[in-house]
């Protein structure tokens, strides 16, 4: 039951971002694209750590046979589990769903609409060795529609896609 309780709250964490789509029409390239304010970081509660919650997880975790690390924490309310917290472990593809969470959040501003056209240029590749079927099959660059540029990030782990997401998210 604890596993399906934390599947289903990281599932509505990652979908609340995606969740609102926006009625301002914009068409923008991914390239010339700049971040023109520094958001205000938004303060949050104090950490509320769950204790069975992190046994939970570690139980689940223990399935894995290998290295596991976890982390929640709820903002509004502070309410955190972790699971080898003070380790290191490599992002892999980890980052891509924050920046695509980030990316959608531009819709809900409406600086961009889910069907707006992308412009990704041979500038916007990551180089040769990193994955990207989008520079693969369009080497001269092209024009997606945001949700394509997204279903790439996420779905394809392109890695051209995820830094064309960073940059409507508005950068680093």
């Amino acid at each position: 039951m604890r596993f399906y309780l934390v599947f289903v709250l990281i599932t509505s964490f990652a979908l609340s971002a995606c969740s609102r789509l926006s009625e301002a029409p914009v068409e923008v390239s991914s390239g010339s694209q700049s971040a023109t304010s520094t958001p205000t970081p938004v303060p949050h509660a104090p950490e509320k750590i769950d204790q069975d919650l992190e046994r939970a997880i570690a139980e689940i975790a223990q399935a894995a046979k290998g290295k596991v690390g976890v982390g929640a924490l709820m903002l509004e309310t502070g309410d955190a589990a972790y699971l080898n917290r003070q380790e290191h472990f490599a992002m892999q593809s980890v980052y891509k769903l924050p920046i695509a969470m980030a990316a959608m959040h531009q819709v809900d501003t409406g600086a961009y609409k889910v069907d707006s056209d992308i412009s990704i240029t041979p500038a916007d590749y990551v180089r040769r060795g990193f994955h990207s079927p989008i520079r693969n099959l369009n080497p001269q660059g092209t024009v997606m529609r945001l949700d394509d540029v997204l279903r790439y990030s996420i779905s394809e782990s392109d890695g051209s896609a995820n830094d064309v997401m960073l940059n409507i998210a508005g950068g680093p």
